[in-house]
């Protein structure tokens, strides 16, 4: 019965990890092709690169969600 509530302890901890950075490695993967990100420069001779408010909100949106889901996991683990 001890052994029963160390893994479920194990478990509910690498749920948690996971459930945290699952968000950011997809948002991160997804941001990391090659694709054009609404507000960027695409002339590639361009002198000035273009605005990083887009990576700005990415990152923002990145860390809200990671937030948002270390409150979740922790309310769901009282």
């Amino acid at each position: 019965m001890k052994y029963n509530f160390r893994l479920n302890n194990i478990m509910l901890a690498l749920t948690f990890v996971t459930i945290v950075f699952m968000p950011p490695s997809i948002i991160g993967g997804i941001m990391g092709m090659n694709v054009v990100v609404p507000g960027m420069v695409t002339d590639e001779n361009a002198e000035d690169p273009g605005s990083l408010v887009p990576f700005w909100i990415v990152i923002s949106l990145i860390g809200f969600l990671m937030l948002v889901s270390a409150v979740i996991m922790t309310l769901l683990s009282r």
